[in-house]
């Protein structure tokens, strides 16, 4: 995490040991989750909501330039201080994207958070940045319509849904939302990879368009 520098991401100093704990020592940051905002009604206040994908979307893009994947971004590792500044924070399951075991399963056990987890992370298969992308795209979901896409009785019914792609409309959750911004949303979303953005930069790129396109 040292290794990304942007002001979207929490400042992380040192990694070390006290006693025989081992410690990080990261930037002070007064402020409080994402997942606060949109308990309090965020789908209602899309231009906000639009600048908080950007910097998520800015900060993934310079972490995955770094060869770093988060593998768990949602609302709680998301936090916000009073003037609306992000930052992503808990960079514990991240892994260096060149590294031939950047899969998401630990002596049997899957890595991530279910509601965020994308079907390649599901599958327990070999992950890239756009894993990434995709949690991305659920967040969108949750900030624009305020609540999330898939829900279950358990963790894997969570999952099964995340593979098969199948679930409410945005648009149909919060009429206020716009085409446009639903296929933004829907396309991070994608289950096949390749049919995603394949970077945060394009995810900022279309964000523009969509913005431009609001401005005529």
């Amino acid at each position: 995490a040292r290794r990304i520098t942007h002001e979207n991401v929490i400042g992380v100093y040192d990694f070390l040991m006290v006693d025989s704990y081992y410690a990080i020592s990261m930037e002070f940051f007064a402020s409080s989750a994402l997942s606060r905002r949109i308990r309090s009604g965020l789908h209602q206040q899309p231009a906000r909501g639009v600048k908080f994908v950007r910097d998520i979307a800015g900060a993934i893009h310079v972490a995955h330039q770094a060869n770093i994947m988060h593998r768990d971004l949602k609302p709680p590792n998301l936090l916000v201080n009073d003037d609306d500044v992000l930052k992503i924070v808990d960079f514990g399951l991240a892994a260096a994207s060149s590294n031939d075991n950047s899969r998401v399963t630990k002596t049997g056990h899957l890595i991530g958070t279910p509601t965020y987890m994308s079907p390649e992370q599901v599958r327990g298969v070999r992950v890239d940045s756009r894993t990434d992308i995709y949690s991305l795209g659920v967040v969108m979901y949750e900030i624009f319509t305020g609540t999330v896409p898939y829900t279950a009785d358990n963790p894997m019914g969570v999952l099964y849904q995340h593979i098969e792609g199948v679930k409410e409309s945005p648009r149909s959750r919060n009429p206020q939302i716009t085409p446009e911004l639903e296929a933004v949303i829907l396309k991070a979303m994608a289950v096949r990879p390749d049919d995603r953005y394949q970077t945060g930069h394009e995810v900022l790129a279309a964000l523009d368009a969509l913005e431009l396109k609001e401005a005529a």
